[in-house]
């Protein structure tokens, strides 16, 4: 059984709306009119917007509410655009044209208004980075006055007095980010 994803239905879905809007419509009446160029650059920008609507849907891309309701405006022209250009006059299958056209721009403003953003990590600070609101007072104790002698069995290592060691100083450690797979899920 191959699994399929709810944002490849819709993908799908919307692919089938576009392709079903000319094919609801009736033959030409008439000769076919000379069609003008505004028109066929209009059809040319409409088909390439469902492409990328539904490549952007498929694979849940951030921008896909924004390209589908641009694939939306587009079928809105091309529907338009046909009784406009005397293709055809209006019939019952514009009605469903414009069903489709709104479902289409529905579908694009729900996934722009509702899709998922990554949720916001607050930064963990620990306790030794936060701010005091009076700065810390540090008293250094005076060194002792008489030197005390290691132990006879104490073997001490002489690079140790050349250079006093640096203790490293300690870094936030930095807040999990969210995975791509997470960022983009719908």
């Amino acid at each position: 059984m191959i699994a399929v994803r709810p944002r490849t239905v819709l993908a799908v879905a919307l692919g089938a709306a576009y392709v079903a809007c000319p094919l609801v419509e009736p033959l030409p009446n008439g000769p076919q009119p000379a069609e003008p160029w505004w028109l066929t650059a209009l059809g040319i920008a409409s088909i390439a917007s469902i492409l990328a609507a539904c490549a952007a849907v498929g694979t849940a891309h951030r921008s896909a509410g924004a390209v589908t309701v641009l694939a939306g405006l587009g079928m809105a022209a091309m529907t338009l655009s046909c009784p406009l250009s005397g293709h055809h006059v209006t019939g019952w299958w514009t009605s469903v044209q414009w069903v489709m056209t709104a479902f289409v721009t529905v579908v694009g403003l729900a996934l722009a208004v509702f899709r998922r953003r990554p949720e916001r990590v607050e930064p963990v600070t620990p306790e030794w980075a936060s701010r005091p609101e009076r700065p810390a007072v540090l008293v250094i104790p005076a060194p002792a006055t008489a030197a005390v002698a290691p132990a006879a069995d104490v073997v001490r290592d002489p690079r140790a007095a050349a250079a006093p060691v640096r203790p490293r100083p300690l870094r936030p450690v930095p807040a999990r980010r969210a995975t791509r797979r997470e960022r983009t899920k719908i």
